[in-house]
Parts: structure tokens; sequence; C-alpha cells
């Protein structure tokens, strides 16, 4: 194409994208669009464009496009996929009966009907992130938490969660509802959070459920997941940093040896109704692995007579590590029967 035959090859065309590259004839379509008729893209030129393209998330029959007027394309596909991320999967199955209901009523000169599945769209909106958040420094903290922080409307946050991470929160504009599920202090108990969740999930909220280290590690992650899966919310599980490896990092212990301890075994040293665990005890006397008993630090005096009572070699090496990640730190390394001090 030259500027002096455009005329002639470009009628009958409605749209036109130039893709060439050649300033000189994206400058020859734009003055001659007009009089032609066509609507013209100029790629990467958005002063000699007519419209522009969309970043597009799709989602069943529900299609959302973002565009930054030809700004930005690549800022445009961050969007969508931060707003892809937030939309709950179960709408692909929800908007074909928005879709029916609309239909009916408008056979049936009936809007209200229609009107009636309007609170369920709040309630098909909202979306639960069990978000995992590590030990409690930020240096613990996942890329996979802070990018959901960047999501969340309300975060119900325990106590154990750093005061660094809440104020990420903060700054985001997140609000934040304390559940505690702290050692002796008032907390709310596990139904009531769930049936927060559930509340706020359904007004169409994307909410956070924040514990600290792993949720899959004694953090009810499951119970809260089966919870919200009986009652149609969708969720995500954000796994962090637990305190199982946080502790033996900063006590600068490896919890596997070559040769010592062939395999780590985990288990908390509480029980539901208070109950002491110190079951675990029995496997050390046949088994060369390491075991992490989390929540154990106030059973130190329980833990060691057990051990005594099964003739567990009291040389045994042993640690125990205390308000890990935090100023107050503590670390004790040495042997099961010394840790009692």
């Amino acid at each position: 194409l030259t500027r002096q035959n455009l005329g002639e090859n470009l009628s009958g065309f409605e749209m036109i994208i130039d893709a060439s590259g050649d300033e000189n004839l994206g400058q020859a379509l734009f003055s001659e669009r007009k009089s032609s008729g066509y609507l013209l893209n100029v790629v990467d030129k958005p002063a000699l464009s007519d419209f522009y393209f969309t970043a597009n998330a799709h989602l069943g029959e529900l299609s959302v496009g973002v565009s930054t007027s030809g700004a930005s394309p690549s800022l445009a596909a961050l969007v969508r996929d931060k707003i892809a991320k937030i939309l709950p999967r179960n709408l692909a199955d929800f908007i074909p009966k928005l879709k029916l209901a609309r239909l009916e009523a408008i056979e049936n000169s009936n809007p209200q009907k229609a009107e009636i599945l309007k609170p369920k769209c709040h309630e098909n909106l909202g979306k639960v992130f069990l978000i995992s958040c590590g030990s409690g420094s930020l240096q613990n903290l996942t890329l996979g938490a802070l990018e959901a922080f960047e999501l969340l409307d309300v975060a119900l946050s325990d106590k154990l969660v750093g005061e660094d991470t809440r104020e990420i929160l903060r700054n985001l504009g997140v609000e934040i509802i304390n559940v505690g599920k702290g050692k002796d202090e008032d907390s709310a108990t596990q139904e009531q959070i769930n049936a927060l969740m559930l509340s706020l999930a359904k007004e169409g909220k994307t909410v956070g459920r924040l514990k600290g280290g792993d949720a899959s590690l004694f953090g009810r992650a499951f119970e809260e997941m089966s919870f919200l899966e009986e009652n149609g919310v969708e969720f995500e599980l954000i796994s962090g940093v637990s305190s199982v490896f946080a502790g033996c990092a900063s006590a600068l212990i490896t919890p596997t040896i070559r040769g010592v301890s062939s395999g780590v075994l985990i288990v908390s040293a509480h029980l539901k109704g208070g109950e002491i665990n110190t079951t675990w005890l029995e496997i050390l006397k046949t088994r060369d692995i390491t075991a992490v008993a989390l929540m154990a630090h106030a059973y130190a005096g329980e833990i060691l007579n057990a051990a005594r009572k099964l003739n567990l070699d009291l040389d045994t090496p042993a640690a125990f590590v205390s308000n890990i990640d935090r100023a107050d730190e503590k670390a004790i390394v040495g042997q099961i029967k010394n840790l009692e001090s």
C-alpha cells in the first residue's frame, strides 16, 4: 500500500488493524479513515487509533475486559489476571441460572422474577482465602500471601499474625477483624469464626482468614475448608513457612542428618480438650527420626516425666524454641534432661 493508492484498496473495510510498524503508513491510514468509513487501530500508537483491544478474562459465559486505552497492554493483562483470581469458579454454573430467570421474566412480562436472584449475585461473588502468614517475620511471608492480601476486602486474623503483616493489610485498606486464637485471652470460637467467614462471603466480599505458620499444620484449615465447601463458598489455601522449620533454622538445627535422623515427625503437644500429648516419645525409642512437637513449651515438665517413665535416654539431643521470630524469642539447645530448666 502507498499513500496514493490507499483509497482504492480500502473500500469495503469496516475495521483495519495496522501492525506494519510503518509510521508513514499509519499516518496515511489515520488521515484516510473518515473518508473511507473504517475504524483504525495502529499497534502501539494510541493517538492514531479509534479503538483498543482489551485483556480478557473468561469464566463460562462471563467475560471481563480490561483496557488502558492503549497506554499499557502489560498493565491491562496484570489487572485482568488479578480480577480472574478473585472471580469464584462457581459463577460459571450460576450464570446460566440467571440467564434462564431473565428469559422467563421477559417472556412472562414479570420483571420481579429476575429480581429474586439479585441477592444471589452477591452470595456467589464471595470468596475466602485461607492464608498462612508464616512464623511472624516478614522474611517468612510468602509472595503468595502478599498477592492474596491485595485482593482482600476484610481479614479475620489470629493473634499469631505479626504486627508488620497487619500493617501491610492496613496500608492496603483491608479491614482487620481480630478473632484471637491465642493462649490466655478471649478469642472467638471456631463456630463463631466459621459463621463470620460465611456471613462476609455471602455479602460478596473477598475474605482472608489469616493464620500464623502454615495453616495446614494444626491450624484448623481442614475444619474451615470443610465448612466453606458445605456452604458453597469458594476458597483457596495459601501455604506458608511453618514454625517447625523457622524454629529449626533459628536454633541452627537441621531436622534431618544423614546417618542420624532419616525423617521428621511433626506432632502437637496440646490436644483437643486440653489433653497433653506425649505418645510421640515412644517412637524415639525405636526410630532414628527427629520429632518436632508444636505448642509444647508450656509442658516441658510433663514431657520430661513421660520420657523418664518410658526409660528414654535423657541424653537424647533436644531443643525448645519459643516465640519464634519475635523480639523475645528463646532457644534452649541441649538434651531432654535439661529442657525443663
